[in-house]
């Protein structure tokens, strides 16, 4: 689950002061009653369980906020229990001193463990699903809402006479579809309605053109307007 409390680093940040609520040690699945026991402040709590890789970035904001230039970072901590979590620190407030020198931090501690878990699965799938595309003898293809190309395979590229290199970020329609079919596609968009089946020439490298039968599936996003679609497409 995501937690969301206040977290402030005081006015003596020379001093490491830093309060925060309960829900941070749960956070932490730290004991509140062992984390109070002397000797052990808030900032060497969040030190000792912070990941190793993370722990330069966390104690350069802990040790002067004025240094960074985001309003949220993220990083990971290792509970006493050895679960890997992932958290994001949000900035809500900076106040300043009259000499310009930062009096305190207040914004919020999130556990953001579910949301990146499920970020890092669907990269998985992806790059899964574009090994899959690499490995078919047809010709396959991602844009994302404006025609970009995000992403094609080694058969599209080989057929339209470029290295896939070359082909990603450009526009499709601008290049590769003739002028008399484009408002076809730009009637899909400004519809929000993708066909799933649609068979349209392509212009290659060369100026000939080739038959395409494409197979579309379209990603929506939560308010139902196009985010990206994947073609794949047999040559005929």
């Amino acid at each position: 689950s995501t937690g969301s409390r206040r977290l402030t680093v005081g006015r003596d940040i020379a001093n490491k002061n830093i309060t925060w609520s309960d829900e941070v040690y749960h956070i932490h699945e730290v004991d509140i009653q062992q984390a109070a026991r002397p000797g052990i402040g808030n900032f060497k709590l969040l030190l000792q369980y912070a990941h190793p890789e993370d722990k330069f970035m966390l104690l350069s904001f802990l040790k002067n906020p004025s240094n960074m230039r985001r309003s949220s970072y993220e990083y990971r901590i290792i509970t006493p229990q050895g679960k890997l979590k992932f958290i994001n620190i949000i900035i809500a407030k900076i106040r300043t001193a009259a000499d310009g020198s930062i009096r305190s931090v207040t914004g919020t501690l999130q556990d953001i463990t579910e949301r990146k878990i499920a970020e890092i699965s669907i990269r998985k799938t992806e790059d899964n699903y574009k090994l899959v595309l690499e490995t078919i003898k047809l010709a396959a293809l991602s844009l994302d809402k404006t025609g970009i190309i995000i992403f094609c395979n080694k058969y599209l590229a080989n057929l339209l006479g470029y290295q896939q290199n070359q082909l990603i970020g450009l526009n499709w329609y601008d290049h590769f579809i003739p002028t008399e079919i484009k408002d076809v596609f730009d009637s899909w968009y400004k519809n929000n309605n993708i066909l799933s089946n649609y068979i349209n020439p392509v212009i290659c490298r060369d100026g000939e053109q080739r038959i395409i039968s494409w197979q579309n599936t379209t990603v929506y996003d939560e308010n139902g307007l196009i985010v990206q679609t994947t073609s794949i497409g047999e040559d005929v």
